[in-house]
């Protein structure tokens, strides 16, 4: 389970390092504006994902059933953690920076939905009451 928990660890980082380097260098001219932004959102996005992910490794027997659940509901609550956080710290989110939310929130979602589609179809249901 640890090492389980370190492979999606290194893949997880890799990824959205990878990304926040595109984006970064990507809107190199634009990002002096954005910047707070972009490094927010790419944080939280992490620290979300990451904690969600480390629940569903460290867990996947108790809690198999209810993934589903959980997902969409950590869904929700992580745009509103973030809305929430953009107004605590003054950050403004309009059309033109749109891609810097966006961006890091479908890479995080994407590696979630990747991990709980791979777990859910190597379960056993028909045997698992």
């Amino acid at each position: 389970m640890v090492y389980k928990a370190a492979r999606l660890s290194f893949v997880f980082i890799s990824i959205l390092l990878i990304t926040y380097l595109i984006h970064r260098i990507g809107f190199s001219s634009y990002y002096k504006e954005s910047k707070d932004l972009i490094n927010f959102s790419y944080k939280f996005n992490f620290l979300f994902t990451y904690i969600l992910l480390m629940i569903f490794v460290f867990f996947e027997k108790k809690l198999i059933h209810q993934f589903g659940f959980i997902f969409l509901a950590t869904g929700f609550l992580k745009l509103g953690m973030f809305f929430l956080g953009i107004k605590l710290l003054n950050l403004e989110i309009n059309k033109s920076v749109f891609l810097h939310f966006f961006v890091p929130y479908i890479v995080c979602a994407g590696l979630e939905i990747f991990y709980l589609v791979r777990v859910l179809n190597a379960a056993n249901f028909k045997n698992n009451n």
